[in-house]
Parts: C-alpha cells; sequence; structure tokens
C-alpha cells in the first residue's frame, strides 16, 4: 500500500470519510482492506492500548 492509501484506511478505522483525491483504484484496494471475506481466519491481531487517555 502507498503512504495516501495508508492514511485513508486509518481515517476510515477513526470514523472519518477518506480523502476525495483517492483514486479509484486505492478506493478499490481500501474496500478490500476494510471488508475482508468474513470466512478468512485472521493470522494476526493488532491491539492497541491507550493507557492515559481519561480525564482526571
Amino acid at each position: 500500500m502507498l503512504l495516501p492509501e495508508v492514511g485513508a484506511a486509518v481515517s476510515v478505522l477513526l470514523g472519518f470519510a477518506p480523502p476525495a483525491t483517492l483514486s479509484a483504484a486505492s478506493s478499490s484496494k481500501l474496500n478490500e482492506v476494510l471488508m475482508p471475506n468474513p470466512f478468512d481466519k485472521p493470522r494476526a491481531v493488532f491491539m492497541l492500548d491507550v493507557r492515559g487517555a481519561e480525564g482526571s
């Protein structure tokens, strides 16, 4: 994936719309990444633990 495609994927995962400048090919690749086949079993899990995000 190219840097703009990674940025678009991160934007979508954070709940924002991808940039309007994203090409059709990149948009198709983004759909493949974000809407995988539900019958494929994941080979790895990415977990992000953010500590200290609570307001004090």
